[in-house]
């Protein structure tokens, strides 16, 4: 049986991680992509012999169009990104690039694989 196939970006941090927990929980197999710069690889240790989870350490800013963790995808959700306030106040580019650039990098993949 083909499970659905959905997307985690982020899924290594707080909030990504739950979301991987439910997509599991629920009948998914999950591709996690994470830079771990905020996530870490702990909050995911409970899936790591789970053959339905794919954890790709990549930086969204790096992302192409076609890449092939996207390819047969169903859902995405889009956890990644710089979420505290100081970041944009300490570094506005680098804030800018990972959370409007790279954001746009997971809806241009998304749009090329087909997504929902």
């Amino acid at each position: 049986m083909n499970r659905p196939i959905a997307i985690v970006t982020g899924g290594a941090g707080f909030i990504g991680s739950h979301m991987v927990d439910l997509l599991l929980a629920e009948g998914f197999e999950v591709r996690v992509i994470d830079n771990f710069s905020g996530g870490h690889e702990r909050n995911l240790s409970q899936h790591f012999k789970n053959s339905d989870l794919t954890l790709e350490k990549l930086d969204i800013c790096q992302l192409d169009y076609n890449t092939n963790i996207f390819k047969g995808a169903k859902y995405v959700f889009h956890f990644a990104g710089i979420g505290d306030i100081v970041p944009s106040i300490e570094h506005p580019v680098a804030y800018m690039d990972t959370n409007v650039q790279g954001t746009v990098r997971v809806l241009d993949a998304s749009r090329f694989a087909g997504i929902e």
